[in-house]
């Protein structure tokens, strides 16, 4: 073995913390998909096994956001991801129709093992609801359904498909409030505070003895919760309706 191969080696050993050459390398590849007005982003790991490292796999690894004003997010995630992929954690960021109008056919084409809410409870769920009445959306759209009954929205469309879901929702830094959602199969509930490790373990099929990076178990990612304004934004949105001529969607609301 020449100087410059044996350095590298080494190297690689010390970071690995093992002289066995029989483990993981990886890159992680970050997509923002073309969807218009809306966002869609997802990483994915492309990694080989061994010395050689001849055979390479390509698998998701997180989403962050799924959707669109149009629907080029249903559009691709049929692109993006294979039917079955496993993908260990989708978070996002608000439930504004252009950020999880593709959440549902996400859910129905893959495997999401945890799904990050930020935390809202019931008058702030309704809240969503009336915005997004407000900017043209109906009521039997996934997104209203999703706002007002996250849990519910939930567990019917993956009960119907034979799937699990841990959804997590994310509570400010300080928020002592109470939890309003509960568990309902398929969907397990759980509540974090904002900066809490909620670090994504990648699980790829490398036997026991053999080494991971630490560097890819994600521990950068920092899931900050959207502060919707509530009062400002409520009086905004019931002033959008009632322009439209559209106060009878108040009812019950406010």
């Amino acid at each position: 073995m020449d100087k410059k191969k044996e350095k590298n080696k080494s190297q690689e050993e010390q970071y690995m913390g093992t002289s066995d050459t029989s483990y993981f390398r990886g890159r992680l590849f970050r997509t923002f998909e073309p969807v218009g007005h809306g966002a869609f982003y997802h990483e994915d790991l492309e990694y080989s096994l061994g010395e050689e490292g001849k055979t390479v796999t390509r698998v998701p690894v997180i989403v962050y956001d799924c959707g669109s004003r149009s629907n080029a997010a249903e559009e691709r995630v049929q692109v993006a991801f294979p039917e079955k992929s496993v993908i260990p954690a989708v978070y996002i960021s608000h439930l504004h129709e252009d950020h999880v109008s593709g959440l549902d056919h996400l859910l129905k084409r893959c495997d999401v093992r945890a799904l990050f809410f930020p935390y809202f409870g019931i008058e702030a769920g309704r809240m969503l609801q009336l915005l997004h009445l407000a900017e043209g959306g109906e009521a039997q759209d996934f997104t209203y359904e999703l706002c007002g009954s996250p849990i519910h929205t939930l567990s019917v469309l993956l009960g119907r498909l034979g799937k699990k879901i841990t959804l997590y929702f994310v509570k400010a830094a300080g928020d002592k409030g109470e939890d309003v959602w509960q568990n309902e199969d398929p969907v397990t509930v759980k509540f974090v505070n904002s900066g809490e490790d909620t670090s994504v373990r990648i699980d790829p099929p490398i036997a026991r003895n053999q080494k991971i990076v630490d560097g890819l178990f994600l521990p950068c990612w920092s899931f900050i919760p959207f502060n919707l304004c509530y009062d400002k934004r409520l009086n905004e949105i019931v002033d959008n309706l009632r322009a439209r001529g559209m106060d009878e969607r108040l009812e019950g609301f406010i």
